[in-house]
């Protein structure tokens, strides 16, 4: 039992000096309770190297790791029960040790230290009345396989390789075993050469009664040069095995076209998809500012300076979009209407030294139409984005641009006789009605001037 009163208690120093237990106190609690290094060190509040210290001193058997590790309810056997289990019933160690719910080392161990004979790896029963002469009698002469062996002698395949190895009898590998163990000799290779003309590897193999794995093993040694899958496609054809759906059909086949066309359409699907997706990707990193330049910190060509003059270069070249998806909706909006009398799209104006292309216009009735995106006009709010949070760059830069040259072309239309009008996206697929309003009031009655840039929300 253990004592309540473990430290001694020193007031001058004010620490705790541990008093090291009776070895029947530590006996009691280290071999009959089971308690761990570990659990021993919390209790003493020492470390476990003074635990190990302790049982060293007193002379106290130190269990092994796997010990250590059994449940409390194990009951380590003597002797006499493990010679009758190891030795006299012939159990493995792996039974054995599952039989008593340990380690298989742990029986080892047990093995080894009560003085019994302890058999390595290998075979435990020796083949008793086979020797040299019966192995090659029964493996090399009347090729019988190991298992079939191993099955005559009560043993196991891992035995018989065992004993092949030890009496030096060179072993079969399982592709010579394949045609010995039926009886067929391989076909030569001029009988092979013959059938490999006509059939294919799977009907050569089904001919001989085996696997294609062979097959393909003589084709290799005989050097007898394989089919691609082409020309294997053009034997089946030849031989009926194989008839294509498509066979001697055209693309003026109506069934071919109309296949044709399904897939080139499901095709340009996924590009145009994947464009749309990739693209509104790049707005909105821009916008955010988090996009990355691909160059930064390179010099020559590819620096920044050199890229942006590039780009400020091709922008002057640029030639303006058509069809966007605003002028496609105020296109269907004016037929719907009826009012495309006069109506002439992507109409060229010059007027000073600014030349302006508006989506639609009316030249006998001098009204010019602008149909607006609101991410490259400036609209930023209608999109749940911030123009001044925007990173600033060659993209930022060209909006400004934009803006500033919307402006300008609106006064200088004004101020030469021209009503122009400027609706944004959102406005032309919200709200059609309104926008349907102001064209018609402004193209009978241009009084009014037409919606200014300055008036509208930006």
């Amino acid at each position: 039992m253990l004592t309540t009163t473990r430290f001694k208690y020193k007031s001058e120093f004010n620490v705790i000096v541990k008093s090291k237990p009776s070895k029947i106190e530590l006996e009691d609690i280290y071999l009959k309770d089971k308690l761990s290094y570990k659990e021993l060190a919390k209790r003493f509040l020492v470390s476990g190297s003074t635990i190990g210290e302790w049982l060293k001193s007193y002379n106290i058997p130190i269990r092994r790791f796997g010990e250590g590790k059994m449940s409390k309810s194990v009951v380590k056997p003597s002797k006499e029960e493990l010679e009758n289990l190891y030795v006299t019933q012939k159990l493995s160690v792996m039974k054995i040790a599952k039989k008593i719910g340990v380690a298989e080392d742990t029986i080892k161990h047990w093995i080894i230290s009560y003085g019994l004979e302890y058999k390595a790896k290998g075979p435990r029963k020796k083949l008793i009345g086979i020797t040299k002469n019966d192995l090659i009698q029964l493996y090399s002469i009347q090729k019988l396989s190991t298992r079939q062996i191993a099955n005559k002698y009560n043993t196991t395949k891992t035995v018989i390789t065992y004993w092949l190895r030890k009496y030096n009898i060179p072993i079969r590998n399982s592709k010579t075993f394949n045609w010995e163990v039926r009886g067929i000799s391989p076909p030569s290779k001029e009988q092979l050469e013959e059938d490999y003309k006509t059939l294919s590897v799977e009907l050569i193999a089904k001919k001989y009664g085996f696997s294609t794995e062979p097959i393909l093993l003589l084709l290799d040694r005989y050097d007898i040069q394989k089919r691609n899958r082409s020309e294997s496609k053009r034997l089946a054809e030849k031989t009926g095995r194989f008839v294509s759906w498509n066979k001697g059909k055209s693309i003026d086949d109506p069934k071919v076209a109309e296949m044709v066309k399904n897939l080139h359409e499901k095709h340009m699907e996924k590009i145009i998809e994947a464009k749309t997706k990739q693209a509104k990707t790049r707005k909105r990193l821009f916008a955010e500012g988090t996009l990355k330049s691909w160059n930064k910190g390179k010099t020559g060509v590819y620096s920044e300076e050199t890229i942006n003059k590039i780009r400020e270069a091709r922008s002057r070249q640029r030639i303006t979009q058509k069809n966007t998806k605003p002028e496609i909706l105020m296109r269907e909006l004016l037929k719907k209407e009826n009012l495309t009398e006069g109506l002439v799209e992507q109409y060229s104006l010059k007027i000073g030294k600014i030349l302006t292309i508006p989506d639609f216009v009316y030249p006998e009735h001098k009204l010019a139409i602008y149909c607006d995106g609101e991410f490259w006009h400036g609209g930023f709010h209608h999109i749940n984005q911030s123009f001044d949070k925007m990173k600033e760059g060659r993209i930022k830069e060209g909006i400004k641009k934009t803006m500033k040259k919307d402006e300008q072309v609106h006064y200088m239309l004004w101020e030469n006789g021209w009503v122009p009008l400027r609706f944004w996206q959102h406005d032309i697929e919200e709200n059609p009605k309104w926008v349907i309003e102001q064209i018609k009031k402004n193209l009978f009655d241009k009084r009014d001037g037409g919606l200014d840039v300055k008036t509208r929300q930006v």
